[in-house]
C-alpha cells in the first residue's frame, strides 16, 4: 500500500476522499507551502497529478528520498480514512508493498508481490477500493523514492505502468538529482546567471558557441523552462548553482 509514517494527513475541506495533498517531513509548513515544494521542483505538477489520478483513481502515493525515518517529500491521494487506519495500526510495519519497494528497484504489480502479509494489510485496503495497483521503486545513492498507484476496477496495463515508470523517473530526477543536469550544463547556467553572453561563455570555457547553445537548450528542457532566463531562475531557486 504505502503511506507516510508519523505524519498527520491534512484535511481537504471535509471531502471524504481527497484527490491529493502533499506532506513535507520534518518541516512545520502550511499545506499550501508544502504543496509549493513539489510545484517548485516538478514542472507542471498539477497536470502531472491529474494524469496520475486518472491512472490511479483509487489513490496513489509518491515518496522521495525515503529513509528509515520516512520520506523527505511526499504527495498522496489515498483516502483520509485509509491514512488514519494505516497510521493508527502502524501498517508501516508489515506492509508487503512497502517492504518490496525497500529491498528492490523496478516495477511490480501488487498482485505479483508474494511476500507474507500476516497483518492482513492488503485485505484491509479492499475496504477503500484499493484492490489493484503497481509500485515503482527507484534508488539513488542510499536513498530510495517510491510511487504506488491503486485502482479498484482492474489491473494497470503494461502501457500504463511503463508510462508511470517513465514519468516517475523524471520526477525523481527533478526532486533528487538536480533535474539530471550535467556538470557542464550547470557550468553554462552559472555563467548565464552572471550575465555572460553565449560568445563570452564559449571563450571562457574554450568551447564552440554551438556547444554552449546545445548545453543551454538541454538544461532548459530538463528544467521544464520556457527559455534560458527561466532556466537560470529555476536553477537559482533550487540552489543548483551554488
Amino acid at each position: 500500500m504505502m503511506n507516510e509514517r508519523g505524519c498527520d494527513a491534512p484535511q481537504n475541506d471535509g471531502e471524504p476522499c481527497p484527490k491529493r495533498y502533499v506532506l513535507l517531513r520534518e518541516a512545520e509548513l502550511p499545506v499550501k507551502d508544502r504543496r509549493a515544494i513539489l510545484h517548485m521542483l516538478i514542472p507542471n505538477f498539477e497536470t502531472e497529478l491529474d494524469h496520475l489520478h486518472a491512472l490511479g483513481p483509487a489513490g496513489f502515493v509518491m515518496a522521495f528520498n525515503y529513509t528509515v525515518s520516512g520520506p523527505e517529500v511526499m504527495a498522496s491521494g489515498y483516502p483520509d480514512v485509509w491514512h488514519k487506519e494505516y497510521e493508527e495500526r502502524n501498517y508501516f510495519v508489515g506492509d508487503p508493498v512497502l517492504l518490496w519497494s525497500f529491498v528492490n528497484s523496478g516495477v511490480k504489480r501488487w498482485s505479483e508481490i508474494k511476500l507474507p502479509d500476516p497483518r492482513g494489510i492488503m485485505k484491509a485496503a479492499l475496504k477503500f477500493d484499493l484492490r489493484y495497483g503497481a509500485v515503482i521503486s527507484v534508488k539513488k545513492g542510499r536513498k530510495r523514492s517510491v510511487l504506488s498507484v491503486a485502482r479498484g476496477d482492474r489491473e494497470l496495463t503494461d502501457t500504463e505502468i511503463a508510462d508511470l515508470k517513465e514519468r516517475f523517473g523524471t520526477w525523481c530526477d527533478h526532486v533528487t538529482n538536480r533535474a539530471a543536469l550535467t556538470d557542464r550544463e550547470i557550468e553554462v547556467l552559472k555563467l548565464l546567471s552572471v550575465g555572460h553572453s553565449q560568445r563570452e561563455i564559449a571563450e571562457t570555457l574554450g568551447i564552440a558557441e554551438v556547444t554552449v547553445k546545445q548545453r543551454a537548450v538541454s538544461a532548459t528542457k530538463k528544467l521544464g523552462a520556457t527559455n534560458r532566463i527561466h532556466a537560470v531562475a529555476i536553477a537559482l531557486q533550487r540552489d543548483y548553482l551554488a
